[in-house]
């Protein structure tokens, strides 16, 4: 399961996990966990603060994702509308498509209610 924190509405939000990719993750994890501990040991450790001018480490805003997926799909020539949020509605939809019903699909996309996928 994933739990994503202060998500849209600033709630708690889960889904799915595949089982196929735990044991990458937990390898990305340990990779970046090595990473953090050098930075901390090389006085890298600490948050940017733009005044000090010393550069560090720090999240990617999901605007970078974005704007990577938007590319993605002119680059594929798809002339849809799409986006990350389009994701979840394919998701959603072969969900459906594949007879879960509409409940399920609601806890799978962390959804409180049936109007926020009544567009499936």
């Amino acid at each position: 399961m994933i739990i994503v924190r202060d998500s849209k509405g600033e709630k708690d939000c889960t889904t799915m996990l595949p089982q196929k990719i735990v044991q990458q993750l937990k390898e990305h994890l340990i990779k970046v966990k090595k990473i953090h501990e050098e930075d901390l040991k090389n006085g890298f450790g600490t948050v940017y603060d733009p005044r000090s001018g010393v550069q560090r480490r720090h999240h990617l805003y999901d605007t970078i994702i974005q704007k990577a997926v938007k590319q993605a799909i002119r680059d594929a020539g798809i002339a849809k509308h799409a986006s990350c949020h389009t994701f979840r509605h394919s998701f959603a939809t072969h969900l459906l498509e594949l007879g879960y019903d509409i409940r399920t699909i609601q806890e799978l996309l962390g959804q409180n209610g049936v109007r926020s996928l009544a567009d499936f």
